[in-house]
């Protein structure tokens, strides 16, 4: 059987298409003008000074780790699927009681 589910139909325009196609002319397609114009309205839009756009989740992960002090080579603890790069994600159980990261299991883990 072949399912057709769709989540939403994108609402792309002329004006959509055409500033797609100049951005890959340009070859600029993670930074200069188009990300600079994005940053900014995003900005004024979460009502910030300063926002960065990134070129990957991945990317993202790594600012967001850098930003908190995780250094290279650290062992991050996630209660959830996540990716980081360029450190070793630890993965926890956690509680049925309450939700929350069962604190032994880390350090049986980090005793490997």
């Amino acid at each position: 059987m072949n399912f057709d589910i769709r989540v939403a139909n994108p609402l792309i325009d002329a004006e959509d298409i055409q500033s797609v196609v100049k951005a890959l002319r340009e070859g600029r397609l993670s930074s200069g003008v188009y990300a600079e114009t994005f940053e900014k309205h995003f900005s004024k839009f979460i009502g910030v000074k300063h926002s960065i756009s990134v070129n990957s989740a991945t990317a993202a992960l790594q600012l967001i780790l850098a930003s908190v002090g995780i250094k290279i080579g650290a062992f991050p603890v996630s209660e959830m699927c996540s990716k980081t790069s360029l450190c070793m994600p630890m993965f926890s159980s956690l509680s049925e009681k309450n939700q929350k990261i069962i604190v032994n299991h880390i350090k049986d883990a980090l005793k490997d």
